[in-house]
């Protein structure tokens, strides 16, 4: 294979090293399981790991990948490792006490109860990975939301929770110090992500890209990553492409809990 493009000498010098020693070929290197196959490139550097995998998988030569192509195999690696090499520095996830055991269904309103199933079934793998709760003030959603993210991390699943405000302003922090395309990158791949509340920034050119790409990524991934969104807006009231990707049923679904304000009923 040709070894050139993206990577660089040291880069190159370990793949040309590894598929020399290992007599690695499109024919062959099916197999082996992709554990085997990572140990056997583990002194190649991390970041481009993933891209070497696919590259001999797929049968494709490196130089046809492009960045949404690299960010992709660094993600379907993070899966194929169990997820061990990645560390969550800050899940973020509240302490406050909520459980989905605890979550009251209500009369009259089976969207609630719809929620709750659709929230347990994607707690156990099921599709879609992408599972977007709609509606009011109210309705249950961030019960749902942290008692999902609380489980998971009681679980020793590897999850983060973010809520669209502090999200964008810890983005936006670290754009002088230049941790901001890391933080982004952990949003990306988290294998399991709640994000609550989103569209309720206001919009700005910098907002509505940065928010596109996290759910973008997430959903051209969603084969390997689950997440969980909340929202008081409905479908029209979100940016067109967002609400493309969030209400797209080949990989996501979206339940809208159209119910009263619970709290303020106290029902």
């Amino acid at each position: 294979m040709n070894i050139r493009g993206i990577y660089g000498t040291r880069t190159r010098a370990l793949i040309t090293k590894y598929i020399r020693e290992h007599n690695l070929t499109v024919d062959n290197i099916g197999e082996l399981t992709d554990r085997q196959l990572i140990e056997r490139l583990e002194g190649i550097d991390s970041k481009f790991r993933g891209v070497f995998v696919s590259a001999f998988l797929k049968g494709l030569n490196e130089t046809d990948f492009d960045k949404e192509s690299i960010r992709a195999a660094r993600i379907a690696e993070v899966r194929r490792l169990d997820n061990v090499d990645l560390e969550i520095v800050n899940p973020g996830i509240p302490t406050v006490p909520v459980s989905l055991d605890h979550f009251l269904v209500r009369d009259g309103f089976p969207v609630v109860s719809e929620a709750l199933a659709a929230v347990q079934g994607w707690l156990k793998g099921r599709r879609p990975n992408l599972l977007t709760l709609s509606g009011p003030p109210g309705v249950g959603k961030s019960h749902l939301a942290i008692a999902a993210a609380q489980h998971l991390a009681a679980t020793n699943h590897q999850v983060m929770y973010r809520e669209e405000a502090s999200m964008l302003r810890g983005l936006q922090q670290g754009i002088q110090s230049g941790a901001t395309e890391k933080m982004l990158q952990e949003l990306e791949e988290v294998p399991w992500l709640v994000l609550e509340e989103i569209g309720t920034v206001a919009a700005s050119a910098w907002t509505t890209e940065t928010l596109d790409r996290i759910v973008n990524t997430r959903w051209k991934n969603a084969e390997f990553l689950r997440t969980l969104v909340t929202t008081n807006l409905i479908g029209p009231e979100l940016p067109a492409r967002l609400s493309s990707r969030l209400s797209d049923i080949s990989r996501a679904q979206v339940i809208l809990i159209d119910a009263p304000d619970f709290r303020r009923t106290g029902a």
